[in-house]
């Protein structure tokens, strides 16, 4: 019995901790409408951020920010002089407001105007 035992709680410990290990992110948005979606927690997380941003009307989404690592996730919006919208994106932080202000930050280094806090997540 110690002979089962043993191997199958070292398969249940090793992949729990391979699960943990995988988080991840992604951020997908589209400059001509404005339209984005964040996704993680999926197996492919690229593929699914683009899905729901044409899901949800955009025209060509790209991926604007993968991340492989734990932490809090932050995307903020803004505008540029011709009105079309910038994006900031910080994700893998240990603190959601440090990645608030480096996402507003952000946005405005890319010429973004009245930037403005649009999604955040955890993924730890």
């Amino acid at each position: 019995m110690l002979r089962f035992i043993t191997p199958f709680v070292l398969s249940v410990l090793l992949c729990g901790c391979f699960t943990m290990a995988k988080a991840q992110s992604a951020v997908s948005a589209c400059r001509e409408t404005g339209i984005f979606a964040v996704c993680y927690g999926e197996s492919d997380v690229n593929e699914c951020s683009k899905n729901r941003s044409l899901d949800r009307g955009a025209l060509k989404p790209s991926v604007i920010m993968y991340m492989s690592g734990k932490g809090y996730g932050c995307l903020a919006v803004g505008r540029d002089k011709d009105g079309k919208p910038v994006f900031g994106v910080c994700a893998g932080e240990t603190n959601r407001e440090i990645a608030n202000q480096r996402a507003m930050q952000i946005c405005k280094d890319n010429g973004g105007t009245y930037p403005y806090i649009a999604e955040s997540w955890t993924d730890f």
